[in-house]
């Protein structure tokens, strides 16, 4: 192989590497995108706006509400 033919075949390489690096990277934007979307979608099916409020406007709570009752038949119990 002549050093021409040589020269000629490396150039070959970095071009289908070029291209192949931009088919890459190509795909990987793809795959971020679709992993963006599905979240979007995801958050618009369950109602939730990007403050973390639900589709009625309310804040998530972090428990249960607190139980009135045990308050209300400690009342009754010091009033009797």
């Amino acid at each position: 192989m002549e050093l021409d033919e040589m020269k000629q075949a490396w150039a070959q390489m970095d071009l289908r590497q070029d291209g192949m690096e931009a088919l890459l990277r190509q795909d990987f934007r793809d795959r971020r995108l679709d992993n963006a979307r599905a979240s979007m979608r995801w958050s618009l099916l369950m109602g939730d706006d990007w403050r973390g409020r639900d589709r009625h406007g309310c804040m998530p709570v972090a428990g249960p509400p607190p139980c009135r009752a045990a308050d209300q038949v400690a009342d009754v119990a010091t009033a009797g």
